[in-house]
C-alpha cells in the first residue's frame, strides 16, 4: 500500500524535482495534487502533474522515478 501525499511531502517532492531536473520547464500540478494546495484536503494517494514543454524537460522522468 501507497504512503499519502499531504502538504508536507508534496513541498518535499516538488523541491527534490527542481533540484534533479536539468532544463528549464514547468510542471502543471492536476487532480487531488491541487486539492491539497487550495486546502480542500489533506492528503491524496498520489501526486498527478503535467510536464512543459514537451518532450518534457531533461531529467524529469528520471527524477520521477527517483
Amino acid at each position: 500500500m501507497r504512503n499519502s501525499t499531504d502538504i508536507q511531502s508534496l513541498e518535499r517532492f516538488m523541491i527534490e524535482l527542481g533540484r534533479l531536473v536539468k532544463s528549464s520547464g514547468r510542471v502543471y500540478l492536476v487532480g487531488g495534487t491541487t486539492a491539497i494546495l487550495h486546502g480542500w484536503r489533506e492528503s491524496t494517494v498520489d501526486i498527478d502533474c503535467k510536464p512543459e514543454p514537451e518532450p518534457e524537460p531533461e531529467g524529469f522522468f528520471e527524477a520521477i522515478a527517483r
